[in-house]
């Protein structure tokens, strides 16, 4: 995906803006959210500027639950692994929230996509994903995943309590209909909250173990 441009001299250039989630998620009570995932790359094999964001809008309080965009610099450190250095911008409905953040991301073993971020701030968090994308014939692809959010201070805007995670874990089934730029799919996707994360939750009315059904769409431009 992506264009390619290049001078003589120069190694070449390319970019590529691919949106990875475009979802509806169903909770089994009946509450209903909306989901996105999208990125924007630009550069060559040496040093790639970056732009990732991921969205979450609940629709049973009409609020922005998250907003995170990652705006940065990717750089090699080895053939499968490159680092990132840039700002975190957390921007859901209420306060926004500024880090600088430092990050890894690359192939694991069996072709596993790996990263791992932390953000610098006076609310700093490690936040850690995983995702393998599984080829079950040409066409239809099962892409389970984990992103584990670990708060290292209490963050009270948020309802985040120190060293209490949020988990996310999920499970879709895509179908290629377009050379893999265009792939609907269905899945199931989970929330749990820990500990004192967990505890806010429940002081506010909230679950903290949320099960929902998941129809999406991912495109790669």
């Amino acid at each position: 995906g992506g264009v390619q441009f290049a001078d003589a001299k120069e190694q070449p250039a390319f970019w590529a803006f691919s949106v990875d989630k475009l979802e509806t998620r169903q909770l089994a009570g009946g509450d209903r959210s909306q989901a996105a995932e999208w990125s924007f790359i630009a550069g060559n094999d040496e040093r790639r500027f970056i732009l990732e964001s991921s969205y979450e809008y609940d629709e049973s309080d009409g609020e922005v639950e998250g907003f995170d965009s990652i705006v940065g610099l990717s750089v090699p450190m080895t053939s499968f692994y490159d680092g990132v250095i840039g700002v975190r911008l957390d921007t859901p409905d209420g306060q926004d929230q500024i880090h600088g953040y430092l990050g890894v991301r690359g192939l694991a073993q069996q072709f596993v996509e790996v990263s791992a971020g932390l953000s610098i701030s006076d609310q700093p968090a490690m936040h850690v994903e995983w995702e393998y994308e599984g080829l079950l014939t040409n066409w239809i692809t099962l892409t389970p995943s984990i992103e584990l959010m670990i708060p290292l201070k209490d963050n009270q805007e948020r309802g985040y309590g120190g060293l209490a995670p949020k988990a996310e874990l999920g499970i879709r089934l895509s179908y290629d209909l377009k050379d893999r730029t265009f792939a609907p799919y269905i899945g199931i996707h989970q929330e749990r909250l820990f500990g004192e994360t967990a505890s806010i939750a429940r002081s506010q009315g909230k679950g903290t173990q949320n099960f929902y059904s998941v129809v999406g769409v991912k495109v790669l431009f």
